[in-house]
């Protein structure tokens, strides 16, 4: 039977490593909702650069 790289058997980790895992999904989950405000940062960001250099030209 061929191995699910997307299922693991977290059992075998100490209970500091599952504390650990937790931790991690949960920064990963904040992050993941931040993404679309960062992502309309970087846009603006952008889009004023594109703006000065073509009022420089």
């Amino acid at each position: 039977m061929p191995r699910n790289p997307r299922r693991h058997n977290f059992n075998q980790f100490s209970d500091q490593e599952k504390d650990k895992l937790k931790n991690i999904k949960k920064e990963l989950a904040e992050a993941q909702k931040k993404e679309p405000e960062s992502l309309r940062e970087h846009l603006q960001a952008f889009n004023d650069g594109v703006m000065a250099i073509i009022i420089t030209n």
